[in-house]
């Protein structure tokens, strides 16, 4: 598996995605890749992979049920992230979460443009700006 990151990861450090307090809510997960297919300047290559394989990294290693995930992605076959769509993805994944459930948000793409649309349906502010990651805990 690749993953690509704007920040240097070290992959020998424990990161644990679910605390042990929140092991028995529910898990939701938001994955969007964006590698603007059909734009002649910007064009991307390795957003969908990322998203693609952060969908198998949450099922398998943290047991994110599938019907509990959604991907949103720039090619045929997928919904496709327009703002609108990742607005009303971003605002069904907090309507239905509990407290004791784990949000994960991957956004692949632009990390701004993930926070100005998190923060845009009242996520809070005080989220990092340098991260593309967040688990968000209720």
């Amino acid at each position: 598996m690749q993953l690509t990151a704007s920040n240097q990861i070290d992959v020998n450090e424990t990161f644990d995605l679910i605390p042990n307090d929140r092991e028995s809510g529910n898990r939701y997960a938001l994955l969007i890749g964006i590698n603007y297919i059909g734009h002649s300047v910007g064009q991307l290559s390795g957003c969908h992979n990322d998203a693609q394989n952060m969908v198998e990294y949450v099922k398998d290693v943290h047991g994110f049920p599938e019907e509990n995930i959604t991907i949103l992605l720039d090619k045929d076959g997928y919904t496709q992230p327009t703002r609108e769509n990742m607005l009303e993805a971003y605002k069904e994944l907090v309507a239905k979460a509990e407290p004791g459930d784990c949000l994960f948000c991957h956004h692949s793409r632009s990390r701004t443009l993930a926070f100005d649309l998190m923060q845009e349906i009242g996520a809070p502010d005080t989220l990092p700006s340098h991260l593309s990651l967040a688990c968000l805990l209720l």
